[in-house]
């Protein structure tokens, strides 16, 4: 009876062993299948992200860039075509442009040096008035021939708000009428065509033409 018992408990020793033996086994199919199959996931995912969203290189939007359709420089010249429109509608209604004495005062700085000759009206001799007359001629608008009748063309500015290519009238006495004139340069100075003594150079405003000064005239 005893011996009975002792073999029925070996068995039981012998069948539970088997038992682990066979649940190891397979834990371990179990763990060594897991990392191949999550392994083949992820490299799916990743062949199908890499075929419908390529990496986009410099080249390419480069290229994207100069197929596409530029609206920005078209609107800027639709701009600019208005603009220009707009520009030849105004000198047509006499608005008041810059134009006319910046070119002429480019010219009269050209002329620097040329000799003073009662009546002449350039290009190699001139006096005070048809020194004013010849630069604007020259800068494509027409002037009056004389001082006197130069202080009443263009638009009349005042001491304070003088501009560079400005015409500036003058009285040879102070208090007297418009008998001279020059064109403003800025830095406080003008070109003129003085006397023989004095022919086509800058002049100071100074005390002198300070006190003498009537007004500008911009010619637009």
């Amino acid at each position: 009876m005893k011996t009975l018992r002792i073999i029925a408990a070996f068995l039981v020793i012998v069948m539970a062993a088997g038992m682990l033996a066979a649940c190891g086994g397979d834990t371990s199919a179990d763990t060594e299948k897991t990392p191949e199959t999550t392994s083949f996931s992820f490299e799916s995912i990743g062949e199908k992200d890499s075929e419908t969203e390529p990496p986009e290189t410099e080249t390419e939007r480069e290229a994207e860039r100069d197929e596409a359709p530029d609206a920005d420089k078209e609107e800027d010249k639709k701009e600019e075509d208005e603009k220009d429109e707009k520009d030849a509608d105004d000198n047509k209604n006499g608005i008041e442009r810059s134009t006319y004495g910046e070119t002429a005062l480019a010219i009269a700085k050209e002329l620097i040096g040329t000799k003073f000759k009662y009546g002449g009206e350039g290009p190699d001799t001139f006096d005070n008035s048809g020194f004013i007359y010849y630069i604007f001629k020259k800068a494509g608008t027409t002037v009056p021939r004389l001082a006197r009748d130069m202080d009443g063309c263009g638009k009349r500015v005042s001491r304070d708000e003088i501009q560079p290519g400005d015409i500036l009238v003058f009285a040879n006495e102070i208090g007297g009428g418009a008998e001279f004139v020059g064109i403003y340069c800025g830095d406080n100075k003008f070109i003129a065509c003085c006397n023989e003594d004095s022919p086509t150079d800058y002049q100071p405003i100074g005390n002198y033409w300070e006190q003498r000064f009537i007004c500008g005239r911009r010619v637009g």
